[in-house]
């Protein structure tokens, strides 16, 4: 697609190695799911590499401006995982991105989604609420909420039978003590708010 050569946009092959340690929350992989075929619908599908915290969006009319507006928004909100960078597949529906999110936004190259694989994976969980082929125009975007609520109480082997949830609140916690130096309001103990002064990266948000 001729948007992953913006210059917004940096191949997954100069994805920097520690991205894929796992041990910092911010390191996002993003993908969107459709449902009956020729019906525009799409759900943004949007999870922490470390964490396995994943987010949902309704995205009506499947346009990359919708798909743009949901990040916007989810930064806007200013509380929780810092985004420090994104990588998705080269869909159009990512197209509006690359000036949103500039430097820190990384393309998988044509037919070749493994680099994000916990996104793929978590695609599948994704299926057991809303199976494959079924028209979205009568899911919400609160039916979407829940299903990510879902998930992100889910113990998972992988995370030591804890929760995305759980692993995020520790993680985040971590972050906080090791950033001690920035300003913080206190209306949120459990995940961080950052003042929006003091962040120097937009953030990514727990609902």
């Amino acid at each position: 697609m001729p948007w992953v050569k913006d210059e917004g946009v940096q191949s997954i092959r100069d994805r920097p190695q520690a991205i894929n340690t796992r041990d910092t929350t911010g390191h996002l992989e993003a993908d969107s799911i459709v449902g009956k075929r020729n019906e525009p619908d799409k759900i943004l599908v949007i999870i922490d590499r470390a964490s396995r915290f994943v987010r949902l969006g309704l995205v009506r009319h499947g346009t990359a401006a919708e798909v743009a507006s949901l990040f916007a928004k989810w930064q806007d909100n200013n509380v929780g995982i810092l985004m420090l960078s994104v990588t998705t597949d080269q869909g159009y529906e990512f197209s509006a991105l690359p000036k949103q999110l500039s430097g820190r936004l990384y393309a998988c190259d044509p037919g070749k989604p493994y680099p994000k694989g916990q996104v793929e994976h978590v695609n599948k969980l994704i299926r057991q609420y809303i199976p494959k082929g079924v028209s979205l125009r009568d899911v919400t975007q609160a039916k979407l909420d829940w299903v990510a609520l879902q998930l992100n109480s889910r113990v998972r082997k992988r995370l030591g039978w804890k929760s995305p949830l759980t692993v995020l609140s520790e993680m985040t916690d971590r972050t906080v003590k090791s950033k001690a130096n920035l300003p913080f309001c206190s209306k949120l103990p459990a995940v961080a708010r950052l003042c929006k002064p003091c962040s120097a990266i937009s953030v990514f948000v727990p609902a």
